[in-house]
């Protein structure tokens, strides 16, 4: 299948002349009979949310693929969190994937992967061939690729549908994971068991609980909570 690829536009206008940008560049695929559409390297949703209704309006049948830049830390280069841009995608339900792609080589992007809430999601993963080594003025990526093969094995097994690569990658990495995907054994989708919970009613203390504790000779256990792995800090807070 081939794809329109459309990179971030970004304007100090603001949305509106964003979106005639992107409307713009569409109009150019769609007169040459373009059926799908990615929109990757993102840092933000402007314009994004208009210009995919736009294409569903004139191509009914197009598969639309919405992809975001966000650095190890689980940011984009506007200070934006993943979860919460994938969130605000999914909400508007104009494409029909949504994922990662660039900045991240394979194995940071699993890790990222693996604190997302993608359930039902289409998720479309592109990591970068390991990270960028400047040498003579050239840019070169070392990534070896049955390393890259067998971090997208592991982002397979974790839910995602579509699993590719960007910046540095080559027909070798595409080989390497065509054979890693076509080694995954072949498994039949069950009901999940109900989930078990044992929460008990909490009563909610006004005065300080660890003082109280202590005033009264009770024994107190204190638990430190490491740092989570990256700036997103749902489930840590969950957690605690």
């Amino acid at each position: 299948f081939v794809f329109a690829d459309i990179g971030p536009i970004s304007s100090p206008s603001g949305e509106t002349e964003v979106f005639e940008e992107y409307r713009f560049v569409a109009d150019c695929f769609l007169e040459q009979g373009a059926e799908n559409f990615l929109f990757e390297t993102n840092a933000n949703t402007d314009g994004l949310k208009e210009i995919t209704m736009y294409i569903r309006e004139k191509a009914p049948e197009a598969f639309i693929i919405v992809s975001f830049a966000v650095q190890a830390d689980g940011f984009s280069r506007d200070g934006i969190l993943a979860a919460d841009l994938l969130a605000d995608m999914r909400a508007h339900d104009r494409a029909d994937a949504l994922g990662l792609n660039c900045i991240c080589g394979a194995r940071h992007m699993l890790n990222l992967v693996r604190e997302l809430d993608h359930e039902g999601m289409t998720l479309a993963l592109m990591p970068n061939a390991g990270y960028p080594t400047v040498i003579g003025n050239r840019t070169f990526y070392d990534g070896d690729p049955r390393y890259f093969a067998e971090q997208m094995r592991e982002m397979a097994a974790e839910g995602a549908m579509i699993l590719g690569g960007c910046c540095g990658t080559t027909p070798a990495h595409i080989a390497a994971l065509r054979a890693e995907l076509d080694s995954l054994p072949v498994v039949e989708k069950t009901t999940p068991a109900e989930e078990f919970s044992t929460a008990k009613e909490q009563t909610v203390e006004n005065e300080d609980a660890f003082l109280r504790k202590l005033n009264g000779g009770e024994k107190v256990i204190a638990i430190e909570l490491d740092s989570p792995r990256n700036a997103d800090l749902t489930g840590y807070l969950e957690g605690a």
